[in-house]
């Protein structure tokens, strides 16, 4: 796969980044490989001005100035906004990006000198998810998401074959009406 190779069809990369240095440097980069961008300078800024329905995808980072991007990513999945996410910053420790991915990103990309070509590869991947229709990889992420704790367990004993009687007894004596 060659990072520097536009798929076909529209797709739109959307730049949310607070630091206007790093915001341009990342427009540059993009724009010069080919791909068109909007630039935003908050999640506001973002959610006032884009038609998040456009296909594309979403680069940000975990330091945004009105709140976290991890935040913002929360925000997104709320709005049931389907952009894929490339998370693009300095700071990258194991939990964030753990979350992040749990939270249905498809790459983080550590900001420094020399990276383009992951930038690029990851942009690249997360525009060919984020073509005209919705990626159902995300949208199970979001609905799996949603499910509260015991819903999650519940589903996990469903997944590993046991009958609903079966899972009712062993969450401390449901009805099996409750675990249906």
């Amino acid at each position: 796969m060659n990072p520097y190779e536009i798929p076909e069809g529209r797709s739109l990369v959307r730049v949310v980044e607070s630091d206007e240095a790093a915001r341009s440097t990342l427009t540059r980069v993009l724009t010069e490989a080919g791909w068109e961008c909007a630039a935003y300078g908050s999640p506001e800024e973002f959610f006032v001005e884009d038609a998040a329905s456009d296909p594309g995808c979403l680069v940000t980072s975990f330091e945004l100035s009105s709140r976290s991007g991890l935040e913002f990513q929360l925000e997104l999945l709320a709005r049931d906004i389907t952009l894929p996410v490339v998370f693009c910053s300095e700071i990258c420790t194991v939990p964030k990006v753990v979350r992040a991915m749990k939270q249905g990103a498809v790459s983080v990309v550590e900001k420094k000198r020399g990276n383009d070509y992951r930038l690029l590869t990851a942009v690249r991947e997360a525009c060919e998810l984020g073509g005209a229709r919705p990626n159902d990889t995300i949208r199970a992420k979001r609905a799996w998401l949603s499910l509260t704790t015991r819903e999650m367990e519940v589903g996990l004993m469903i997944s590993r074959g046991l009958r609903n009687r079966e899972i009712a007894e062993r969450l401390g004596g449901l009805s099996t009406k409750t675990v249906q």
